[in-house]
């Protein structure tokens, strides 16, 4: 992403939820919390108040369809069968006791607020790129009644070594890396996992999505799309890891990690009521643990 911008795939994501809630057949997916947040977090600015307003408009959710259809039929129903797992992925680990969530990369995302108002005990902490966080922040600080209870941490992964010891706690923590690890070059993605399995002195769970690498080396969704290539380019945001299913286990051991779920993205959104899911494939989302003293150096 550019430094001193929001990320745009933060926005797309938010306004897709306003979509989502303002159509009848698919209001079901969203949380009426969720999307008077991503209306905030879409209002600090006139070309992101427009972008809010053309996804609830009914003109222009036309051509939003439209060109969900020319690219990735399926990816704004995805983005929230994605989330809604990976809340009650983290909602159950809470109701097992643990008592600190860390959202890292958060972006727009509305899982720690709406966490809160359920699990007023709830530590909640989000670590993100300052230029996305600040927005955010704004945002609710401009609302009349601002949330309590996150801390906020302004980190560039990019640049800036991840906080290990500023994040150290004794509280059990399931971490939350949504969306965010195939922005990163692969070392990237295991130095971070690594450190994650020091935050804490109790096993740390993770809950992650990861893009799926095709036989060609390339990296994206299926059906594949060369303008959301482009366009992930235009903005600064290009995929740069994948991996295969069969893979990630024997990955993620070297952090000191092991899997407990593993979810592909076409079974993310199988349902009795639409058997076939999606039909899209390449993010898929797992649940993993640290292994004290199982990390390899």
């Amino acid at each position: 992403m550019k430094p001193t911008q929001a990320s745009s795939t933060a926005k797309v994501i938010a306004a897709s939820t306003l979509l989502l809630f303002s159509q009848k057949a698919t209001r079901h997916l969203v949380p009426v919390e969720a999307t008077s947040l991503c209306e905030q977090f879409l209002s600090t600015c006139t070309a992101d108040r427009l972008l809010a307003w053309s996804a609830r408009n009914p003109l222009t959710r036309i051509f939003w369809r439209t060109m969900e259809r020319l690219t990735h039929p399926g990816i704004v129903q995805h983005f929230w069968h994605r989330k809604r797992w990976i809340e009650e992925v983290c909602s159950n680990a809470i109701d097992d006791g643990y008592e600190r969530l860390l959202i890292v990369g958060a972006g727009f995302d509305t899982l720690g607020i709406r966490c809160l108002t359920r699990y007023p005990s709830l530590t909640v902490v989000e670590l993100d790129h300052p230029a996305t966080q600040s927005v955010k922040r704004a945002a609710l600080q401009a609302s009349p009644a601002p949330p309590t209870g996150i801390t906020w941490m302004a980190v560039d992964l990019s640049v800036q070594p991840f906080p290990v010891d500023d994040l150290h706690s004794p509280k059990r923590t399931i971490v939350v890396l949504e969306g965010l690890l195939m922005y990163l070059p692969q070392q990237a993605v295991l130095e971070l996992l690594g450190n994650l399995t020091h935050i804490s002195s109790q096993p740390v769970r993770i809950v992650l999505s990861y893009m799926q690498a095709w036989p060609d080396g390339s990296i994206g969704f299926r059906p594949r799309s060369a303008l959301i290539s482009l366009w992930l380019r235009f903005t600064s945001e290009p995929f740069q890891w994948a991996i295969t299913p069969a893979d990630v286990a024997a990955f993620l051991v070297p952090a000191g990690l092991h899997v407990l779920r593993h979810v592909d993205c076409r079974s993310l959104s199988v349902s009795a009521q639409n058997p076939q899911g999606t039909g899209l494939d390449g993010e898929n989302v797992l649940l993993c643990e640290s292994r004290p003293g199982s990390k390899q150096t």
